[in-house]
């Protein structure tokens, strides 16, 4: 089912979403039955993330709060936030203050760099409206949901192109009941996501570890290993991001200086990722803080 152009479209996409899997501690590939004992075996009551603080899924995100998270970021997640603006890896540690000028010059033109300050929400209000999340949800969402939110339809891109067979292998691998499988397969994206915000076992978490599941099912599709290297990243931020945009190679070039929506939207995607594992491990209710 996989021609040479809706791979080449597949490719794109999967490169949006490569740094959820870096991002993730806990090898989504691994199937059990009880999804925390799972995925987070190490997660207790007492148990509270360093990140936890740093990380407010209720609130519109300040230049200040966004510092101290990138601040807390290990040296290891902010190497792969770099890798989510950028074709090469890191040559030194990157610094917190390097990567938030990246981020400013990646979603910012040519023209409006030297005059803008970074304002991370506003950035990720950006990215959302660009990838169709309806306006009244940008300007009434919080960081977090905008973040899920640009995470989810790009999501649906791929679920559309997979096969009902590719779907199964999905869920089921999710660690879905039979019967569950067999009823979630046949829903289009968006009755899926419906699902998810009303569905008591796929509230939460299951989100995630169906989006890592669904990747590693079109990165084989595709021909390409389990989407853990740089190179669909780097195909990101080429050409193959312009087809996903609706922009042939050509008219890329011109756009050259403009701000990049696509190289932002997977720095958000590995951002949020990065929020909602350590939430999640910390035994956090992550329902309550998405758009329903």
């Amino acid at each position: 089912m996989f021609n040479n152009s809706l791979s080449r479209k597949l490719f794109g996409i999967l490169g949006t979403f490569l740094m959820v899997l870096n991002s993730f501690a806990w090898g989504p590939w691994d199937r059990g039955t009880d999804l925390r004992k799972q995925y987070f075996p190490e997660t207790q009551k007492s148990y509270k993330d360093p990140l936890l603080p740093f990380i407010h899924p209720e609130a519109r995100v300040s230049i200040g709060q966004f510092r101290a998270l990138i601040g807390a970021l290990s040296a290891e997640q902010r190497k792969d936030l770099w890798k989510a603006l950028k074709e090469k890896e890191p040559a030194n540690a990157v610094t917190p203050a390097a990567l938030e000028k990246e981020l400013l010059w990646v979603s910012s033109s040519i023209l409006t760099y030297s005059f803008k300050d970074l304002d991370y929400h506003e950035t990720v209000k950006w990215v959302a409206g660009k990838v169709g999340v309806h306006p009244a949800e940008c300007e009434g969402g919080t960081t977090f949901q905008l973040e899920r939110r640009v995470m989810e339809k790009l999501f649906a891109k791929l679920w559309e192109k997979l096969t009902k067979e590719q779907r199964e292998k999905v869920l089921k691998d999710a660690g879905l009941e039979p019967s569950q499988v067999t009823s979630y397969s046949a829903l289009t994206a968006s009755a899926l996501l419906a699902a998810m915000g009303t569905t008591s076992v796929l509230l939460g978490f299951t989100f995630y570890i169906i989006v890592a599941k669904t990747l590693v099912v079109v990165a084989a599709a595709i021909g390409i290993p389990a989407a853990t290297t740089i190179s669909v990243v780097a195909m990101l931020c080429g050409p193959i991001g312009w087809v996903i945009a609706g922009t042939s190679a050509v008219i890329g070039l011109l756009l050259l200086g403009q701000p990049n929506a696509m190289k932002t939207a997977a720095f958000i995607i590995a951002l949020h990722s990065i929020k909602a594992t350590a939430m999640a491990k910390s035994g956090v209710d992550i329902s309550k803080y998405v758009l329903k």
